[in-house]
């Protein structure tokens, strides 16, 4: 992938009516609330997310985004390369390197849903 401008920049299923409907959400958010998404895959719903509470709440945003998707060992076998991402290492790697510019506001741990599913 290359360099991300924006959030149309990372692949995913995430579109502009998708993202109307999370303005939405996010400006009823009382400033300094609290959004959580499952199901991030390569993070472009979070990463329009944090562009959007980023504008709001300038200069400081204190919303935070925590955003949580399975990413399970051995998954790599059904992906298909849907959206030209071949594997959930590839996509929690997108989803990072996507995010990182806004760590202020989004948080997005790793979970291995078949791990945990075993303990």
């Amino acid at each position: 992938m290359s360099a991300v401008s924006g959030w149309k920049d990372v692949p995913g299923f995430f579109e502009d009516a998708d993202a109307a409907a999370l303005n939405g959400l996010i400006s009823r958010v009382r400033r300094g609330g609290t959004i959580v998404e499952l199901g991030t895959w390569c993070g472009k719903s979070a990463l329009y997310a944090a562009e959007t509470i980023r504008e709001i709440e300038a200069p400081t945003p204190v919303t935070r985004y925590y955003t949580f998707d399975a990413y399970p060992e051995g998954s790599e076998e059904v992906w298909n390369n849907t959206h030209g991402v071949g594997s959930a290492v590839e996509a929690r790697r997108i989803a990072e390197r996507a995010l990182g510019p806004y760590r202020d506001i989004v948080e997005a741990p790793v979970v291995d849903s078949v791990k945990a599913a075993r303990t």
